[in-house]
């Protein structure tokens, strides 16, 4: 809830949805991941303002590893954010039809997600 609620506050950020997910080699069990949706988040200095709030607002565990820029945020019936979805989905750019970034450790940005550091990942050659 903290996570989702430090998000939501940024500016252009409509709503936050925010869930675990697994990555192969990473000892730490699932990585943060938040699902946005909201206007103009995709840009370089949309990224960059939302990566410091994160590091002003957030421990280093809880700042998420993966943004996903959603169009539109799925519901359940009860009215909950969608999450099963999301979570199953993962980080595969191939899975995943929306934008996704990744917070690059060695630059400490939001990097576009594609197919080569999506293998990477997988093939532990790249660390979060």
């Amino acid at each position: 809830m903290e996570v989702s609620q430090i998000l939501s506050s940024f500016p252009g950020v409509e709503e936050a949805n925010v869930y675990g997910v697994q990555v192969p080699g990473e000892a730490e069990g699932r990585a943060c991941m938040a699902a946005l949706r909201g206007q103009d988040l995709q840009s370089r200095e949309k990224l960059d303002a939302l990566q410091s709030l994160c590091e002003k607002e957030l421990p280093s565990y809880a700042r998420p590893k993966f943004l996903r820029i959603l169009s539109d945020m799925e519901i359940t019936g009860t009215f909950k954010h969608q999450k099963v979805q999301l979570r199953d989905q993962g980080f595969d750019p191939s899975k995943v039809p929306d934008p996704v970034f990744m917070m690059d450790p060695k630059s400490h940005r939001y990097v576009p997600m594609d197919s080569q550091l999506f293998t990477q990942l997988q093939q532990g050659r790249s660390k979060l």
